[in-house]
């Protein structure tokens, strides 16, 4: 059985504008959130993931406010990470207009709070975001910005974050960013 590829751009937000890094460092501008999803409702993507590397270090969200007029202006299902920390968050990210809810930090910062949002909202609505980086000639999970380093495989990191509920996993790799 074949199924057709998915294309899902995943786009990096800080201080509000999208950026490009290398290897999760010196973020590049280049182009404004509501100008950059206008052109991507031209293309035929499937999905659309936000990805605020700034509210990923601070643990603190874009604006709901700011995340909703995003979703308006786009006609392509979005997903949005970063500094998400609570159920009550997640739920207001889906309030604003998004599908999925993308969780990093938050698998090891609280697992019980994706496990009650994955039980609470579905699985297909919770994405584990891994973020993997080579240490020596292993591979090893990192978080909170690629500073914290999860002492365990990413295939096991994968497997647990399964076990607590989500439904998809973005894998990372930060040499490659």
């Amino acid at each position: 059985m074949r199924t057709e590829p998915r294309i899902i751009p995943v786009l990096l937000l800080a201080n509000e504008r999208f950026v490009k890094t290398r290897c999760f460092a010196d973020p590049i501008y280049v182009g404004d959130p509501l100008n950059v999803l206008s052109i991507f409702n031209e293309f035929e993507v499937d999905e659309i993931v936000l990805l605020d590397i700034d509210a990923a270090a601070s643990r603190v969200p874009t604006s709901f406010d700011l995340l909703s007029h995003y979703a308006e202006e786009c006609y392509i299902p979005l997903a949005y990470g970063g500094g998400l920390t609570t159920d009550e968050q997640i739920g207001a990210l889906f309030q604003a207009g998004y599908e999925k809810a993308v969780v990093n930090s938050l698998l090891a910062d609280s697992p019980h709070t994706v496990e009650a949002a994955a039980h609470r909202y579905g699985s297909q609505a919770i994405v584990a975001s891994i973020d993997v980086r080579k240490d020596g000639d292993d591979q090893k999970v990192v978080v909170h910005g690629n500073r914290d380093v999860v002492s365990v495989e990413p295939v096991q990191w994968a497997r647990r974050a399964t076990e607590l509920g989500v439904g998809e996993i973005l894998v990372t790799s930060v040499e490659r960013e």
